[in-house]
């Protein structure tokens, strides 16, 4: 990009489609509402895609692990299930291999020492 332009941001709200994602239960009856609100990419005109929608919510959780976190036991409980500590760190970690390149896969573990000691003691491949 050139000299004094600055990337425009992102047209997705993490937070707000992490909540919607909770809230529904599913990634594509989100994207369904979001369309119904007229949300649309400023740039291209194009709705928003159930891979985008679902990048920008995990991209808002894995910087925000406690919201997230307590956002998910809830939806959770609502199916009679109970979010163990073990479960939560498998889902995390594999949001996080799966949305960070190796190098940021590795600063998250680093700042994130209890899941680090987790990953490396667990026998689990993560996809």
């Amino acid at each position: 990009m050139p000299i004094g332009i600055q990337r425009p941001k992102e047209y997705l709200d993490g937070r707000e489609c992490f909540d919607m994602w909770i809230e529904t239960g599913s990634l594509a009856r989100t994207v369904t509402r979001m369309i119904a609100n007229g949300l649309r990419n400023p740039r291209n005109g194009n709705s928003p895609s159930r891979d985008g929608v679902g990048a920008a919510a995990w991209r808002f959780a894995l910087t925000n692990l406690d919201y997230a976190r307590a956002k998910t036991a809830q939806a959770w409980a609502v199916y009679g299930q109970v979010l163990s500590d073990e479960e939560w760190n498998d889902l995390i970690l594999h949001a996080a291999k799966s949305n960070y390149t190796r190098t940021k896969f590795n600063r998250f573990l680093v700042t994130h020492p209890a899941l680090k000691e987790w990953y490396e003691k667990s026998n689990a491949p993560i996809a």
